[in-house]
């Protein structure tokens, strides 16, 4: 996949994973194509922490930990809704720096949307957190 930032190629493994959750992590909002907006939105954080940065491999560890929240149905209090979700990312990435170092990080991306079938306002909240990580 090329990077949507600086135009090289990134490797991106595992996502296959993401196979039988697709229909729960689409309540995020965020499009079919999951690896791409993933990739590019552990990228950008990336970029924005160590601008010289350069990410060249983007691997799924796992599939992705997922937390509906649910609301009853104002018709019927027996049923529910899923008004809010969250979902996290485990990324291994190798990371090569401005000053020739290499890095692999493990890094959790979360994200949470709320309010998907309510009246109020919707939020897509993006969490990112490196849990791990060692020079190569």
């Amino acid at each position: 996949m090329k990077s949507p930032a600086a135009g090289h190629e990134i490797a991106v493994t595992g996502f296959e994973k993401l196979k039988d959750a697709a229909h729960m992590i689409a309540w995020l909002g965020r499009g079919d194509d999951i690896d791409a907006w993933v990739v590019r939105d552990a990228e950008a954080e990336i970029l924005r922490q160590t601008p010289d940065a350069m990410v060249e491999s983007v691997h799924l560890n796992s599939s992705p930990a997922i937390e509906a929240k649910a609301l009853p149905l104002e018709t019927d209090e027996t049923k529910q809704v899923i008004d809010g979700v969250r979902v996290r990312f485990s990324l291994d990435m190798r990371i090569a720096r401005g000053d020739a170092t290499t890095w692999r990080l493990v890094s959790v991306l979360a994200y949470e949307r709320d309010h998907i079938t309510s009246q109020q306002a919707q939020q897509l909240k993006l969490d990112f957190n490196v849990v791990g990580g060692e020079q190569l």
